[in-house]
């Protein structure tokens, strides 16, 4: 199941534009299928099922392929540590963060992203579990 999914994101993230926002929420199609076709990050999230027992580790995998997303806009060091100062990172952390010399999956899991992209960042962007949703509607009946 795992590997059906880490496939699966993986093919939808690979060809990523460099210059798309992740606040945009749409993953672009996966090559070779036609333009017209792009699947929401929930879509992806919830998995075939809708569900699943590693729900929580598949949701912190893909908010560490998002945060490697970013990384890789950034692009260089100067740009990097602009952006983390932005997140609020101190400027000494930030500095030594851009010009780390790491790769962008290290960095993406390394403690200075993950404190400038929390996971609150990506719930406000909307990416929910389905956990949470369960959890609201049986609040609400």
């Amino acid at each position: 199941m795992r590997q059906v999914y880490g496939t699966k994101v993986t093919r939808l993230t690979l060809g990523r534009p460099a210059g798309l926002p992740l606040e945009t929420g749409v993953l672009p199609a996966p090559r070779g299928v036609g333009m017209g076709r792009q699947e929401s990050a929930d879509a992806v999230v919830a998995g075939p099922n809708g569900e699943g027992p590693n729900m929580e580790r598949r949701k912190g995998w893909l908010r560490r392929r998002l945060r490697r997303i970013l990384w890789r806009q950034w692009k260089r060091p100067a740009s990097r540590f602009t952006r983390l100062m932005q997140r609020g990172l101190t400027a000494q952390r930030a500095h030594d963060s851009a010009s780390n010399g790491r790769g962008p999956w290290w960095n993406a899991g390394a403690s200075h992203m993950n404190d400038a992209f929390r996971k609150l960042f990506f719930d406000q962007l909307g990416l929910i579990t389905l956990q949470q949703e369960l959890r609201r509607l049986n609040h609400a009946s």
